[in-house]
């Protein structure tokens, strides 16, 4: 009798439980993305970013694994244990983790608890929930840190976080609002935000198209009133007046579309440069670009 008890009892204790994402405290591990056809089909491609405030650069601050928990469990994603620590001043945040992640709504990151002269450490309710579905290519997330002298250790704490959606070719532009940001993009474009220019951090999608014009079309997302106005500087690509013929290259819709093959036309033209000042991002057409343009540059 007891030898029939006991196989039972066996088999239920090597029986898998239910999965881990259901239950918190047994987070899922998520693999590294790959681009495979798997990760495509059923997940969402989920970059994380680091990024510190105005004057807390630090090499080599150690990480550990990131939690990114949901409604229903947590996620956990590996890191490569060690990160450079920045501010946004080119636009760019490090990146800690590049994840294939199923469909889920993520409310909380956590960075546990670990050993080190400089580390991140704590909890973050994010301030807008992340929801990740198959229909977004791909997701980019910052997380801000501060950092905090705690017994003569460097402890950074996540205090704010942004999130923006991109596809393969999006130029992305990191902005926290302690710091000055000027962003060098593609067709020698740059976007400058002044400090304070906004009241929480946020990630532009740019999107730079040939129009077959003289200059490109611009796209910077989301649409935001600026507190602080900014300024837009972009070079010359093609021979004005529509292009050979008349006829406008087509140009791609929305922000993640770009378009940077395409003919050049006048070489003089090519010098010649327009800036605009930014009360709100926007499109910003080719005709508007022409109207502002200034001074032949020099670089």
């Amino acid at each position: 009798m007891l030898k029939r008890i006991a196989v039972p009892v066996l088999l239920l204790c090597l029986a898998p439980g239910p999965r881990a994402a259901d239950a918190p405290g047994r987070p899922v591990e998520l693999r590294n993305y790959t681009g495979a056809a798997q990760d495509r089909a059923a997940s969402t491609r989920l970059r994380i970013s680091i990024a510190g405030e105005a004057g807390q650069d630090r090499r080599a601050v150690r990480v550990g694994d990131l939690l990114l928990c949901a409604a229903a469990g947590c996620y956990r994603t590996r890191t490569d244990g060690k990160v450079d620590i920045a501010d946004t001043s080119a636009g760019k945040a490090a990146r800690i983790a590049d994840v294939a992640i199923p469909p889920a709504t993520i409310t909380d990151v956590h960075f546990p608890e670990v050993r080190g002269t400089a580390v991140i450490t704590g909890h973050l309710k994010l301030d807008t929930p992340l929801a990740l579905g198959r229909d977004t290519p791909g997701v980019e997330l910052m997380l801000a840190v501060r950092q905090r002298q705690q017994a003569g250790r460097a402890v950074y704490v996540p205090v704010a976080s942004a999130h923006m959606g991109f596809a393969d070719d999006s130029e992305l532009v990191h902005y926290l609002p302690s710091t000055r940001t000027r962003a060098r993009l593609s067709l020698g474009t740059r976007l400058t935000l002044p400090a304070r220019a906004l009241d929480r951090a946020q990630i532009f999608n740019v999107g730079i198209a040939r129009t077959g014009e003289l200059f490109p079309r611009v796209d910077i997302f989301p649409y935001l009133v600026l507190k602080q106005p900014g300024m837009f500087e972009v070079r010359a690509v093609g021979g004005g007046q529509g292009g050979q013929g008349g006829q406008a290259l087509a140009v791609p819709a929305g922000p993640a579309a770009h378009r940077h093959d395409g003919p050049t036309r006048d070489a003089g033209a090519m010098q010649r440069s327009a800036r605009m000042t930014l009360w709100r991002t926007a499109v910003i057409e080719p005709a508007e670009l022409e109207r502002s343009q200034s001074a032949p540059r020099q670089d």
